[in-house]
This record gives structure tokens, C-alpha cells and sequence, in this order.
């Protein structure tokens, strides 16, 4: 998975797709990698400026310009409820 971030306020996790044909370096075409939405996040009220993945890999920080630390679960559909800790400045 690969997480990312934006001004558009969302936190994305992203899921590595079927790999396309490779090709030797040197060639005119390049390796190309297919990304897919796997969830999409909205908390934050702000632009989302970072995000960290635990050491375990089961839950994702997100920090923005609101002052919020939001602690998701990608990987559970049942838990879907983040915790959100308010007051962060700076």
C-alpha cells in the first residue's frame, strides 16, 4: 500500500495493481506501475500535510493545517471510525 496526501483535504491509501510487461532499461517505453484507490479518507478540514504508517502497518496517521491527528484503519471495513485528536499546534 502507499499512502499520499493533499490540499484537497482526503488521505488516500493506494493498493499496487496487476504489474504491466517490463521493459529493459534503455528502451523507448518506460516500467509503468498501476495504482488503485483502495480507500479514500475525509477528516480533516484543512489541506492534510503528512502521513505516517505504523511500525505494524495496520493503521495510518494523517496530520493537517486544522490542527487534527487522524488515526485510521485502512485495512478494517468494520472499524471505519477514526480517532481524531484536536488541539495540535504548530
Amino acid at each position: 500500500f502507499l499512502a499520499t496526501c493533499s490540499d484537497d483535504f482526503t488521505v488516500l491509501v493506494l493498493r499496487l495493481g496487476a504489474q504491466l510487461s517490463y521493459v529493459p532499461l534503455g528502451e523507448l517505453e518506460a516500467n509503468k506501475e498501476n495504482w488503485n484507490v483502495h480507500r479514500m479518507f475525509r477528516e480533516h478540514m484543512k489541506d492534510v500535510m503528512h502521513v505516517e504508517w505504523s511500525p505494524d502497518g495496520n493503521r495510518l496517521a494523517s496530520c493537517g493545517m486544522d490542527g487534527k491527528v487522524v488515526i485510521w484503519t485502512p485495512n478494517d471495513p468494520v472499524d471505519t471510525r477514526p480517532i481524531v485528536l484536536r488541539g495540535h499546534n504548530g
